[in-house]
Order: C-alpha cells, then sequence, then structure tokens
C-alpha cells in the first residue's frame, strides 16, 4: 500500500507545473569578447552593378573566416513584398542555378547570403555551439520572365 502511494506522491508532483524566479539583477551577466571573427563573402556577382536574369544563371559563393567555422548559410531572394527563401547550405563553397521561375511577378530583387558562424565569446551556450554570429551580402537582381525572342 506504502508503494502504491509513494508512487502515485511522486506523478502527482512529477506532473505538477512549477516556477523557478531568477533575480536578473543579481545573474544578470553580459559576455564581451575581445575577438570578432573576420568574415568575406564573395560570389561570381561581385563587380556587377545590377544582374538580368532571363534565363538560368549558375550563382556561386565563397564564404571566407579566419576561424574557418561556419554553421549554414541561407540563401534569399527578397523585395519590398517579402522574402523567399531559395535553399541552405552548411558548405563554405557552393553553387546553384538560379532560374526566372523563382518568381511569379518581374522586377528587381535582392538575392541575399546570411551566414551564421561561430561568435567565439567565451560564453556557455558559445561552448556548447549554440550561439552564433551572423554576417550577410546582398546582390540586385531584376528579374524578367516569358521574355519574347
Amino acid at each position: 500500500m506504502m508503494r502504491k502511494g509513494g508512487f502515485l506522491l511522486l506523478f502527482m508532483l512529477f506532473l505538477s507545473k512549477s516556477c523557478f524566479y531568477v533575480d536578473t539583477d543579481r545573474f544578470n551577466m553580459t559576455v564581451t569578447s575581445d575577438y570578432s571573427p573576420l568574415v568575406n563573402i564573395s560570389s561570381n556577382f561581385d563587380g556587377n552593378d545590377s544582374i538580368t536574369l532571363t534565363d538560368s544563371i549558375l550563382f556561386k559563393y565563397m564564404i571566407e573566416i579566419d576561424t574557418g567555422k561556419l554553421f549554414f548559410a541561407d540563401l534569399y531572394l527578397g523585395n519590398s513584398q517579402g522574402n523567399y527563401f531559395i535553399m541552405r547550405s552548411d558548405s563554405l563553397v557552393d553553387s546553384l542555378w538560379l532560374h526566372p521561375t523563382l518568381v511569379n511577378v518581374n522586377g528587381d530583387y535582392e538575392l541575399t547570403l546570411v551566414a551564421y558562424l561561430k561568435s567565439y565569446t567565451g560564453s556557455l551556450a558559445d561552448v556548447l555551439d549554440t550561439e552564433f554570429e551572423i554576417s550577410d551580402t546582398s546582390w540586385p537582381l531584376s528579374i524578367i520572365r516569358n521574355v519574347v525572342k
């Protein structure tokens, strides 16, 4: 009988909600780092003021980080209406073919590459590889669909 009562009590304690209070004035910590990784993002679109996409085109990029620690990179195509996610990669060098069919409306867009890299702040989150720093670069892109030749 005692075993059933003890089990029931433990079961009730396990299912009950609990509340934790943390005094932020006493345990507040701001971690600052003396080191910030140097990042350079380049592509085959560099040096062009504007690229007009009427047919498929190969987009190649390279991310150079002095530490070499990249978590992943996201590629977006955006305009004033919002951003459209294109791809995610975990490599420093990658490429893909861009097609005018990525969008439904002709117009000017920005191709944006966002790189998530290790922050090196020395915090616990950084040690566990859950804290990141962001570096991004954009390229102007004009997309024209259904071109009559």
